[in-house]
């Protein structure tokens, strides 16, 4: 599934889409509440597909956070990001929290209580786009319960 972009005539988009191999055509799926590109975003089995800030409609960062379970929607907004910001990570950690960071600053989210949080400043400003798949690695081990999710994931590879 793709969601948001830009596009010279239609500007910014608010719709998903996916590919279907058999006909060799995109499909129209489903619609955000918010257009989003730039996005921090992430997805697993359990929150689905998230996206969090990124540029909006006005081509400004933007402090929007929404998400869906399924492919077809519907999206649905949770509390937003404390700052705008465009070209994030964000990082689903386990069922409650997801994790955001620009440049130095981090923040996690939680679920239950609909709030974003700042916590300890990253050492070095960085290029979080550039080291997503290394900084998803050392957030789950590095959060409490990295052992809950290890162990979920490999029920998960077996079931």
């Amino acid at each position: 599934m793709f969601c948001g972009g830009n596009d010279e005539q239609a500007g910014y988009l608010d719709v998903c889409r996916t590919y279907d191999f058999s006909t060799k055509q995109w499909e129209d799926v489903s619609t955000m509440v918010h257009p989003h590109v730039f996005s921090g975003h992430d997805y697993d089995d359990v929150w689905g597909f998230v996206l969090a800030g990124g540029r909006g409609a006005d081509e400004t960062p933007q402090a929007n956070v929404e998400y869906t379970q399924t492919a077809e929607g519907p999206f649905t907004v949770l509390a937003q990001l404390p700052a705008e910001w465009a070209r994030h990570c964000t990082v689903i950690v386990d069922e409650d929290r997801l994790f955001a960071a620009y440049e130095n600053t981090a923040l996690v989210y939680s679920r239950t209580a609909d709030t974003w949080t700042e916590v300890t400043a990253m050492p070095n400003k960085r290029c979080l786009r550039r080291s997503y798949y290394r900084l998803v690695r050392s957030i789950k081990k590095s959060f409490k319960g990295a052992a809950q999710l290890r162990d979920r994931d490999q029920r998960r590879r077996r079931g």
